[in-house]
């Protein structure tokens, strides 16, 4: 596998960004790179708490074909956001056959709650529907979004899986459980130079697909905050490392 492999996925997942914080209509925005075959069905939300007010956030878009569903989840939109997702702990998971592992608290909640805009259903009971009905899927993500794809795919069989700049999930027991299920086209794009899949702690939370890398690196950039955003950004950093033109 090389990278411009998955120039599509990358041309996906920053039309999915581009969406966020215009509103969605029924349809999307006319050129939208839906994948071929596929025909758009909804889009997602995440429930976003704040002291005892509740909202919801765009988070990603589903796809589906007659015999498949395809999935993409966009990251946090800011440092601060990173930070109240991630929250370094592990909590214990238990798989659709009853097996327990262990993945980080944050991602767990993040994955539990994202619901289907249009029917309120939990994304979580669609793939239990999907595991029952042997459907084939897609899922696409980028940052803290790189979670619900490795998430539901570890309870699926033959799931591929494309994550851009995915932070580690669980501890060995997830990640031996992922690698043994999704399709040898799965892959895990990073950037050597980007911070965000070296967390959470290296030594508890392993890394599970198989990995493409590049560096790109922005010395130029002299606000270290800045420069951070900048390694991890998927319109300016991953989709030209897959021949993609910068936003």
């Amino acid at each position: 596998m090389n990278l411009t492999d998955f120039a599509g996925e990358a041309r996906l997942m920053a039309a999915t960004y581009g969406l966020a914080g215009h509103g969605l209509a029924p349809a999307l925005p006319a050129g939208f790179p839906v994948p071929a075959g596929f025909e758009f069905d909804d889009w997602f939300d995440v429930t976003d708490k704040v002291l005892w007010f509740k909202e919801t956030t765009f988070t990603g878009l589903h796809f589906v074909s007659p015999s498949a569903d395809y999935f993409a989840f966009i990251g946090t939109h800011n440092a601060e956001e990173w930070a109240e997702d991630m929250e370094a702990l592990p909590h214990d998971w238990v798989f659709l056959d009853g097996t327990h592992c262990e993945i980080e608290t944050g991602f767990r909640q993040f994955y539990t709650e994202i619901f289907f805009h249009k029917t309120g259903q939990p994304l979580q009971d669609y793939v239990r529907t999907l595991a029952q009905a042997g459907r084939k899927s897609t899922w696409l993500g980028h940052s803290l979004g790189t979670q619900p794809p490795k998430i539901a795919a570890a309870d699926l069989y033959g799931a591929q899986v494309v994550a851009f700049a995915a932070p580690k999930t669980g501890n060995q027991a997830f990640a031996d459980r992922l690698r043994s299920r999704v399709l040898l086209n799965s892959a895990s794009i990073r950037n050597l130079a980007d911070l965000v899949p070296d967390t959470p702690d290296a030594i508890y939370y392993q890394r599970e697909l198989t990995e493409l890398t590049f560096e790109r690196d922005y010395p130029d950039i002299a606000d270290p905050f800045k420069r951070v955003a900048a390694r991890h950004s998927m319109a300016d950093t991953y989709c030209p490392a897959c021949q993609l033109p910068a936003a």
